[in-house]
């Protein structure tokens, strides 16, 4: 299967950098980088492509955390 190339496509949470030398559950990981907060992190093409993967790992955490404060 020929790997999914994700440099330039539109996205609304990431900007696609690079492709990794990773792979994340078997797929071509790619490292991204979050429009809202600038956080880089790997995310799985297989993810992007059945869109299963659609937030920030840090902003995310952080929306989380918000709702746990009193």
């Amino acid at each position: 299967m020929k790997a999914l190339d994700l440099l330039g496509m539109e996205h609304p949470v990431f900007i696609f950098i690079a492709a990794a030398t990773k792979r994340l559950n078997k797929s071509v990981a790619w490292i991204a980088k979050c429009k809202k907060c600038g956080h880089k992190q790997l995310v799985g093409s297989s993810q992007i492509k059945r869109g299963t993967h659609a937030s920030c790992v840090k902003c995310q955490l952080k929306a989380e955390l918000d709702k746990r404060e009193l």
